[in-house]
């Protein structure tokens, strides 16, 4: 499989970050490091945050610029943009109809 990722996260903090996927997740983590990254953003508790920010804000801005449908809900998307200092927050992904 091709790397589709801007950036490289750190492995070892996409396995931590795994505990906040619960379906498919090894797959997941092996595939999709940025997809469990946003997971963590969703889900993540308080003491997780330094982890999530050891990751760097431009693989963080680089999650939120690449999200898909599903990932984030409105609170978390709002609270991301604004934490990272992104202007201009666009309305998040959305599924659409089959």
């Amino acid at each position: 499989m091709t790397n589709q990722w801007s950036k490289e996260p750190d492995k070892a903090i996409v396995q931590y970050l795994g505990k906040y996927i619960w379906f498919d997740r090894e797959e997941t983590i092996k595939n999709n490091p940025y997809k469990v990254i946003a997971y963590a953003m969703r889900y993540a508790v308080i003491e997780d945050y330094p982890v999530l920010f050891s990751l760097g804000k431009e693989i963080l801005k680089d999650v939120l610029y690449q999200a898909q449908a599903g990932w984030f809900d409105k609170k978390n998307w709002v609270f991301w943009h604004t934490i990272l200092k992104i202007e201009n927050i666009p309305n998040p992904p959305k599924r659409g109809c089959l």
